[in-house]
């Protein structure tokens, strides 16, 4: 039996106690409901797959299963990522169908199937930190996998404070959570911490000695954040940092693949 780590911001607490103030228990619920299957989604075909996800991180309208895991090819991943959407889109197929036997539970139902809906068509949109966005990721060439996962970030942000200004808005005329819903989850993810979506991409870039190859060193201070080095790393260069200190004393020397190392043992400041 494997031990599950959860996390649970305190964002999500306080965005629960929020829509509760306002009385969107019901969207609350369905939401959270829609979000658990679309993580399950994930959770079963990385499991079939023989992967295992050991983390759960708990953030406002949405959680996150995760683990420290190695794909033995895009394909998987590929598999992986889209089965969140496609669980949402399956669910949602079926409940839908189900009103054409029971009308009845239609009216018990329309939120549930629209939460579904609304996860699964904007999971699939190439944009972080959505599905989209990863699988993009997965199958874009891996020279420019950092630039652009950067661009994507940057790009649902922009979108996040859209929704947010749009649901401001509704406020004085019918009031919308979903649109609150869509601005929290995407601007709580998309400025968290350099996840394994961004260390996969730092990873691609990796120069190949094939007779002689430039080296470039860099001076940096000893308390640089070793993820913002990640940007001076190239294909085509042996990068190496030297660490100094105030009075540029030499520290120590790391070249990129030892950078790299660091940050994926979550060694991101020298000290």
């Amino acid at each position: 039996m494997h031990k599950l780590n959860i996390y649970i911001s305190p964002l999500y607490i306080i965005t629960a106690f929020f829509m509760i103030y306002f009385g969107a228990f019901d969207v609350f619920c369905y939401y959270l409901l829609a979000l658990w299957f679309h993580e399950f989604g994930h959770y079963i075909v990385a499991k079939r797959l023989g992967y295992l996800l050991n983390t759960l991180d708990i953030l406002p309208f949405v959680a996150m299963f995760s683990g420290n895991v190695n794909y033995k090819n895009n394909g998987h991943k590929l598999l992986v990522t889209l089965a969140g959407p496609i669980f949402n889109f399956i669910l949602a197929i079926i409940l839908i169908a189900v009103w054409w036997v029971c009308p009845s539970t239609y009216s018990y139902t329309k939120l549930f199937v629209e939460a579904n809906l609304y996860l699964g068509i904007f999971n699939i949109l190439p944009i972080f930190p959505f599905d989209g966005g990863q699988v993009l990721l997965a199958v874009i060439n891996k020279r420019v996998r950092n630039k652009v996962y950067l661009v994507m970030k940057g790009v649902s942000i922009l979108i996040s404070i859209l929704f947010m200004a749009l649901f401001i808005s509704s406020v004085f005329f019918n009031i919308n959570f979903t649109l609150l819903c869509m601005s929290v989850f995407m601007f709580v993810t998309a400025t968290q911490s350099y996840n394994e979506d961004y260390i996969d991409s730092i990873k691609s870039i990796e120069p190949k000695l094939d007779v002689a190859l430039e080296s470039k060193t860099y001076v940096v201070n000893r308390d640089v954040n070793f993820l913002k080095l990640t940007k001076y790393f190239s294909n085509n260069h042996f990068v190496i940092f030297q660490f100094v200190d105030n009075k540029f004393s030499n520290i120590c020397t790391l070249n990129q693949s030892e950078i790299l190392k660091e940050i994926e043992r979550g060694k991101y400041f020298l000290k």
